[in-house]
């Protein structure tokens, strides 16, 4: 969620939608997401699976994520279950995520980048020339470039991750970002988009033994121009693991996760942090 510069909250929920809560009444609104492209069926216009979400501080558009055209589904006890809905995105192994643009005063909500392996976390530039999506199956970042001489064009801003990125946010002063890493990769996950038939001999498999996130912690810090600068870990998970989010306030740095019931804040002065790739 991101607070819009009218006052208001925007929520990226997964399975209702884009809303807009009201901070005050606690009065929820559903913005229309759907896109009004004439082109396109009317299952293609609808958003399935809302993921993250950022704002301009200027226009007050909302730029957010569809993660994929499989929607979340409930678990035993009903409740969604976003990491089962994710593994199914790969198993079936079509990038079919998008980053979009709703715009408040038009009511419409416009394409920007389609055929993203799964549409993840999103972040707009300082000077809001770009925007950040997290792509966490392709295990990088991409930039879709919003003014200038490249506006309309979309390329890889980070890649080569040696783990499924999932949060990105930008840190005061806008020179870097903060990426977290939900959970390493391992070989079979790597294998899974390029192999049909092993995709096909996961997704029979019995759910005890199907892939599952590892109980890691991680996040990596990222300057402007898609360099690592640090990268910063809980091996065991013992403080947080399966990190969604990094947001930094001041010097302290607090993440949420998948998989903890609690928020991790980090004290960044203090963190010791080694140089990028090593722990």
């Amino acid at each position: 969620m991101v607070l819009h510069p009218d006052g208001y909250l925007v929520v990226c929920d997964m399975t209702k939608g884009l809303l807009a809560v009201d901070p005050a009444s606690g009065a929820v609104q559903l913005l229309p997401g759907r896109l009004a492209n004439a082109s396109l069926r009317r299952a293609q216009a609808e958003v399935v699976f809302c993921d993250d979400v950022d704002v301009s501080r200027r226009t007050g558009k909302i730029y957010f994520s569809d993660a994929s055209r499989i929607p979340v589904l409930p678990n035993r006890r009903g409740e969604p279950e976003p990491l089962a809905s994710s593994l199914l995105t790969i198993l079936q192994g079509a990038p079919t995520g998008r980053l979009l643009a709703y715009d408040p005063r038009t009511r419409t909500t416009e394409l920007l980048v389609d055929g993203i392996f799964f549409a993840n976390g999103v972040a707009l530039s300082e000077d809001e020339s770009y925007v950040l999506v997290v792509e966490t199956f392709g295990m990088r970042v991409l930039r879709r470039w919003l003014a200038g001489p490249k506006a309309g064009t979309t390329d890889v801003f980070l890649e080569g991750l040696p783990a499924f990125p999932d949060g990105i946010s930008r840190a005061p002063g806008g020179r870097i970002y903060w990426v977290a890493l939900v959970t390493p990769t391992t070989p079979l996950v790597q294998r899974l988009p390029g192999s049909r038939l092993l995709r096909w001999l996961v997704a029979w498999m019995p759910e005890a033994l199907k892939p599952k996130a590892l109980h890691y912690g991680w996040v990596v810090e990222v300057s402007a121009d898609g360099r690592l600068l640090r990268s910063l870990h809980d091996p065991t998970g013992t403080a947080c693991h399966t990190i969604s989010s990094a947001v930094q306030v001041g010097t302290s740095l607090y993440m949420g996760s998948m998989g903890a019931r609690h928020v991790c804040r980090l004290d960044l002065t203090a963190a010791g942090a080694a140089p990028a790739g090593r722990k």
